[in-house]
Formats: C-alpha cells, structure tokens, sequence
C-alpha cells in the first residue's frame, strides 16, 4: 500500500514538473510521449505511468477519466472471463477447441455486447449530429 502511494506520487510530481516545463498550462502545446508500457520490452499497459500521466496532459477531467476507465475495462473483462470459462468448459470434457466455439452463447453473447458497446460513441455521435440541424 504505501508503495503504491509512493508512486502514485511520483507520477503527480512528473505532471507537476511537465506542467512548470510548460510554463504553467498544457494548452496549445504539443508534447512527445515515448515509452508508454510500463515494463521495457513489452506492451503491457496495465498500471503504465502513462495512464495518469497522458489524461493530465491533454486536459481531461479525472470523473471523465475514471468513468471512461471504468466502462472501458468492466466490458472487456466480462467478455474475456466468459471466453476464458467457456475454454474451461472445453478442456474439463476434454475436447480440442475450435473455431464453432465462438458461437456458443456463453462467448457470442458477451462478444456481441461489447461490439455493441463500441459501436456506443458512433451512435451518440450520430444523434448529436440530428440534433444540430
């Protein structure tokens, strides 16, 4: 717990100094971010620096950050779970998986949602453009 304080500190004091750099305020700016992941050789992002750095950068509001966040990885995680139950599912009968598994509710269904909920923004952009006219 205080490691994880200790660097939740460190990212803070990292925005603070970029923001000194940049005379006070990141608007109008255009910043470089290079090496994002969080380990080198790899493109793991999970607990990535760069996942509070980067909103703090580009001005977004941490609520519309952590809503963002939250519906953002709640979706894929249900999908992977039930993707990775059904796999389950079909090593415990002892079977080989293929590729009809993915028709199977317990994986169609969940991958279906979450299609539907990345299709979410192009329809709320859609019904703002009608709204406009």
């Amino acid at each position: 717990e205080t490691v994880i304080r200790v660097n939740d500190a460190v990212k803070h004091r990292m925005i603070e100094k970029l923001r000194d750099l940049c005379e006070g305020s990141f608007n109008g700016k255009t910043v470089a971010v290079l090496g994002v992941t969080f380990k080198p050789n790899t493109d793991d992002m999970r607990d990535a620096p760069s996942l509070t750095i980067v909103p703090a950068l580009v001005g977004v509001p941490l609520y519309r950050f952590a809503i963002t966040t939250f519906l953002g990885i709640i979706p894929g995680t249900v999908v992977l779970t039930s993707v990775g139950a059904g796999l389950g599912g079909v090593f415990e009968r002892g079977e080989t998986p293929d590729l009809g598994i993915f028709f199977e509710p317990q994986i169609l269904l969940p991958i279906l949602g979450l299609c539907a909920l990345a299709a979410l923004p192009l329809l709320l952009k859609a019904l703002r453009g009608k709204k406009g006219r």
